[in-house]
């Protein structure tokens, strides 16, 4: 499990660098494979959603996804777009 966890971390850094070069449908591939190793990984689903909104797709289930395994700040993503 240890390995696993490493490699989701691998994945969402590697996200927050594509997103920072605006590469969102790669940035949301990396975010979507850390979710995959690692589904609990609520700080994968919050940047996501953030990249999805960015490249104008829908986000919303990702914020709320995250702020149920209690990423404080996806609720209130979530409470500020999507409700």
């Amino acid at each position: 499990m240890l390995l696993l966890c490493c490699y989701a971390v691998a994945y969402l850094n590697r996200g927050f660098s594509k997103g920072n070069l605006e590469d969102y449908s790669g940035a949301i591939a990396d975010f979507t494979k850390a979710i995959e190793l690692d589904p609990e990984y609520g700080d994968a689903y919050c940047n996501r959603g953030i990249a999805k909104e960015k490249a104008g797709l829908p986000y919303c289930s990702d914020y709320k996804k995250a702020c149920e395994l209690g990423y404080e700040d996806a609720c209130g993503y979530y409470n500020q777009d999507c409700r």
